[in-house]
């Protein structure tokens, strides 16, 4: 399931919003995109990109001295531009 994030309500320009309060909804922002990918989530910000996570397996290495050394599964953060951000640089 993903997730289409109405930033468009959140962010006007003209406003004359003080840097507490636009710090106060970037805050409430942020926390809201990391529980959405806590619950294994991706989170689609049209125009801007998109956050996910990504598991990756268990994997066996072997160390410059020769004992192996098991590295657990992992749940990392990702996000990826759109074109359209991209493209700007």
């Amino acid at each position: 399931r993903s997730t289409l994030f109405p930033y468009t309500t959140l962010f006007r320009s003209g406003r004359g919003d003080s840097q507490a309060h636009v710090e106060g909804v970037l805050d409430t922002t942020f926390e809201e995109i990391i529980k959405i990918m806590q619950d294994g989530e991706e989170l689609y910000i049209h125009g801007f990109g998109k956050f996910g996570v990504k598991t990756t397996n268990e994997m066996t290495k072997v160390t410059p001295v020769g004992t192996t050394v098991t590295i657990p599964s992992l749940v990392k953060p990702t996000f990826k531009f759109f074109d359209s951000v991209k493209n700007v640089f």
